[in-house]
């Protein structure tokens, strides 16, 4: 007879929690930054879609980890730049989805079919900095 396994709440799933809970205060106070609530979002999706793929084996998510990955630095950056010294101006900020867009392309049309993991012993042969 097997005996049941305890559930586990990982780090991510617990940051993906909190993330959420920020979330959810912002948008019920009166002031609601766009940006920083979409960047409390990404992070949070971040943190889930880490947690389900890592630590519970659904492996469906990992295409969507890249693509959500390139979400955060530039919603970071529009973030700050929106509280802190100009609005946000479309034709200026549009830049910044290129890297999105280009990684959901690769995940789309440049798949890696395999990945062949090296030792670093077998770069030392004949190497005098290893």
């Amino acid at each position: 007879m097997q005996t049941p396994s305890m559930l586990v709440l990982p780090i991510p799933m617990i940051i993906a929690l909190v993330l959420g809970a920020f979330l959810i205060r912002i948008a019920i106070s009166g002031e609601r930054p766009p940006f920083l609530m979409a960047l409390l979002a990404a992070c949070a999706l971040q943190s889930l879609i880490v947690s389900l793929r890592q630590h519970y084996g659904i492996g469906a998510l990992l295409p969507l980890q890249p693509i959500t990955a390139t979400f955060v630095p530039p919603l970071t950056w529009l973030a700050f730049q929106t509280a802190s010294f100009r609005p946000f101006s479309l034709p200026r900020d549009l830049v910044h989805l290129a890297a999105p867009a280009f990684a959901a392309f690769c995940v789309v049309f440049a798949r890696v079919r395999s990945i062949r993991w090296y030792r670093p012993s077998s770069f030392s042969m004949g190497s005098p900095f290893w």
